[in-house]
């Protein structure tokens, strides 16, 4: 017994034994070296295997659907759990880089001065060498324009 798309459940029978091929089987198909027959029977059990097929995905999906329809009930905790998530992810990936890269965090003060020292772009220093800048702003400068190896 065997199975195609086009024709279903089939028996093959070789030219050789074409002789003993019951009366009840129905010639399905010839081929050069032999035929396809079917049955009653076969059909019944192809049948049966095809409904079985389709009520599974019938049950496939209605259980899809279930799952879908509680996950649905939950979305704003599952959405304020993943924001929670990233939010860990990124402090972790920051922490990671800060130990590793020797970062440091920033000092705030209440004067009106911006002053760095040293201070890298990851993104840039991640793709060719990277010279660190200092940078001073203050009530007389307020403007820095910067130029050099960085962005050349």
């Amino acid at each position: 017994m065997k199975y195609n798309r086009q024709f279903g459940y089939f028996i093959e029978i070789s030219n050789a034994h074409l002789d003993k091929v019951p009366e009840e089987y129905t010639r399905r198909q010839t081929l050069v070296n032999a035929e396809r027959y079917i049955t009653e029977e076969l059909k019944e059990k192809e049948e049966l295997i095809l409904n079985a097929k389709g009520r599974g995905n019938e049950l496939e999906y209605a259980l899809f659907r279930e799952l879908r329809d509680q996950v649905k009930q939950h979305c704003q905790a599952l959405s304020q759990i993943a924001t929670k998530v990233a939010t860990i992810d990124v402090l972790c990936s920051l922490a990671h880089h800060a130990r590793r890269f020797g970062w440091t965090r920033p000092e705030m003060s209440e004067d009106e001065k911006l002053d760095i020292e040293a201070g890298r772009h990851p993104v840039l220093e991640a793709a060719a060498s990277f010279v660190p800048n200092d940078l001073t702003l203050d009530k007389k400068r307020r403007f820095l324009l910067l130029t050099g190896p960085n962005m050349g």
